[in-house]
Parts: structure tokens; sequence; C-alpha cells
């Protein structure tokens, strides 16, 4: 995946860790996130840290920002954002785990990697997006079509009241239906 591998990969392909350790040491490997190396000359860009976290958290699913870069949709945040459940992952620098309810249907896979469905992916970046790109990102969506106004408001239904959701007094973003 993109060139990434663990340092559990390696050892299962024949390194010892000693080997493991004198590569990384030696600049041949490069830490991306956690445990995920990349091989020296190989850019490390906010979506190469993205696939790194979803191969550091096995089961995991790329969600919001990051799985908005995953479909091509330009956002304002360079964090990484997975999905993991009810399961407790070690933190990894800069990663923000979503631990809600996520329905088989939200999820895709490409490229290799799980993310999150374009209208999910939406919501979840809603709620994490200051007021203004969160609008421009809404206005894109409805007229992508990649999300109804009516599956925007059944979604935003269930998110209110809850952390990183919506208050029950909060209004939705305007034009939201």
């Amino acid at each position: 995946m993109d060139g990434l591998f663990t340092r559990a990969q390696a050892r299962a392909a024949g390194f010892s860790a000693y080997q493991v350790r004198r590569r990384v040491s030696a600049g041949e490997w490069v830490p991306v996130l956690g445990p995920v190396l990349v091989e020296r000359g190989r850019p490390i860009t906010v979506r190469l840290r993205d696939r790194a976290a979803a191969l550091a958290v096995p089961g995991s699913v790329l969600a919001g920002p990051s799985a908005a870069r995953g479909h091509g949709i330009e956002v304002p945040d360079d964090r990484q954002y997975l999905w993991v459940g009810r399961r407790r992952p070690v933190p990894l620098p800069g990663v923000r785990y979503l631990r809600d309810t996520l329905s088989r249907a939200d999820v895709l896979v490409l490229g290799g990697v799980r993310l999150t469905t374009p209208a999910r992916t939406v919501v979840d970046c809603l709620r994490f997006l200051g007021d203004e790109p969160a609008l421009r990102l809404l206005d894109r969506a409805l007229q992508e079509g990649w999300l109804t106004p009516a599956e925007f408001g059944r979604r935003a239904i269930g998110y209110a009241g809850r952390r990183g959701g919506w208050a029950a007094n909060q209004p939705l973003p305007t034009g939201a239906g």
C-alpha cells in the first residue's frame, strides 16, 4: 500500500529486529506514523500519513477528513481520522479516533484502504470543520450529489446532542434542509 509497511511486516518478511532498527537508524527506512515505515525518498504527504494510520491500526476505517482526501475532496484539516469502534488502539500522534456506530453500508474500499462512503465522510467532516469550511463542503456535497438534503437531515438528527455532533438547540448549517 503506497510502499508502506509495518515493523511487524518487515519481521514477517525475514528481517530481524536488529536489521529493522539498523535500516531505520541508517535512514534507509523512514518512520511515517507509529510502527509504519516507508523506504527513503518517498515524500511523506498528508495522504500517505492517512494510509499509514489505517495500516497502523488494523480493522480501522479512514473517516472524516482522512476519508475526504481518499475521495479527492479537499478539506482544511491535515490530521488523521480513523473509525475504530469501541476498541482503544495505542494513541498515535495527530490521529483522532471515532468510536460511534458505523454501518457496513457506510464503508467501501478504494486502493486497498477501507474508508467511509462520501455521504458519511461529508457528515463526519461537518462535525469537525469550522463553520465556513463546513458550509462550503456541505454546499459542494449537495451540488455533487454526494449527499441529499433528506439524507443529511437524517444523519444530522442522529448526531444531535451527542459529543462531536450538533446540540439540540444548535441550528443546522444554512441550506441543510
